[in-house]
């Protein structure tokens, strides 16, 4: 009886054993399946937050930041498409070159994503490299071409090339296919300023004057319409479309200064009065500075540059762009 008993709680000792090793397998087994989930939505949480931050940064104008929270966001889930793509959007608002290669990173991925490819086309037009254009433009599958977003690069990339006849049909087909809007009608209607027959130019001039109504385009419309009329020789339509420009809340100050060269060169104001009615428009931001003074150089009043600098506050005459202003002042009078 005591050897029995003896093997049955040996037999029960050997079962629990066994029992205890599946069951911390299985703990085992559930955790390293639980652990990589875990792993993964805290990686998605961190992209998230960082790419929160991203956009934060860049709220602020704090570039290096903002920067930093994007390399943060692809890291932490490499190859994730939506971060992919909105990295490459606050990069394009930010004007930072990264832009394109993170879109072509996407395309790597997914390369039959006409939207993705039309982005591409705008963000290698936005940073001035024709060649990584055309060859996206290129990239358009047949079934893709006819597509709104496809025709809309397509489009932008005629006109960032001056090829007025493609732009034209590429313009038609947008109506066409009913993709056309208030900006393309403007677009289109300048790009026929510049047609040869006469009759099609007044029709354009018409149709922006009709279209300068609606004030989300009357700004750029006027401006056109000044330059056109420059080209043209009309010194009293480009005034009057000057003075358009200038009368609008939005004007910068490049607008006053082109309507400040008209008075000088055409009626013939006082260079004094013309100064003194562009000066307030001026403010203290570093790059109109340094705009202004350079303006003032370039119709002969380096002199009055050199006083009218010296008048900055210290923070203002410190900025690296007032100082480059400055240092061409100098050398204009050595």
């Amino acid at each position: 009886m005591l050897i029995m008993a003896k093997r049955t709680s040996s037999s029960r000792k050997v079962i629990l054993t066994r029992v205890l090793i599946a069951s911390l397998v299985l703990a085992g087994v559930g955790a390293f399946f639980a652990y990589k989930p875990a792993t993964q939505r805290y990686r998605v949480w961190k992209q998230q937050r960082a790419l929160a931050q991203a956009r934060e940064f860049l709220a602020q104008n704090d570039l290096p930041a903002a920067k930093l929270a994007l390399d943060v966001a692809l890291m932490a889930v490499p190859g994730n498409l939506d971060a992919l793509r909105a990295a490459a959007d606050f990069l394009d608002q930010a004007n930072m070159p990264e832009a394109m290669r993170l879109r072509r990173q996407i395309l790597m991925i997914e390369p039959g994503s006409t939207t993705d490819r039309a982005a591409l086309v705008m963000a290698a037009l936005r940073f001035r490299d024709l060649n990584a254009a055309r060859e996206a433009v290129a990239g358009f599958e047949p079934a893709e071409a006819e597509r709104p977003e496809a025709l809309q690069a397509a489009l932008a990339y005629a006109l960032a090339t001056d090829n007025r006849p493609v732009a034209d049909l590429l313009f038609e087909r947008l109506d066409q296919v009913g993709a056309g809007n208030g900006n393309t009608r403007v677009m289109h209607a300048v790009l026929r300023l510049k047609h040869p027959k006469p009759e099609v130019v007044a029709a354009a001039r018409a149709e922006l004057d009709e279209l300068a109504k609606e004030p989300r385009h009357s700004l750029f419309i006027h401006r056109e319409l000044m330059m056109d009329a420059l080209a043209r020789r009309d010194s009293a339509e480009a005034k009057r479309q000057a003075d358009a420009v200038v009368a609008d809340p939005r004007a910068r100050l490049g607008d006053r200064l082109a309507r400040a060269n008209l008075a000088l060169n055409i009626d013939k104001q006082p260079f004094e009065d013309v100064m003194a009615s562009v000066a307030p428009y001026v403010g203290a931001e570093p790059q109109d500075v340094a705009e202004f003074a350079r303006w003032l150089l370039l119709v002969g009043h380096a002199k009055e540059a050199e006083a009218w600098l010296a008048t900055l506050p210290e923070a203002v005459a410190g900025e690296p762009a007032v100082r480059a202003a400055q240092a061409e002042v100098v050398i204009a009078q050595a």
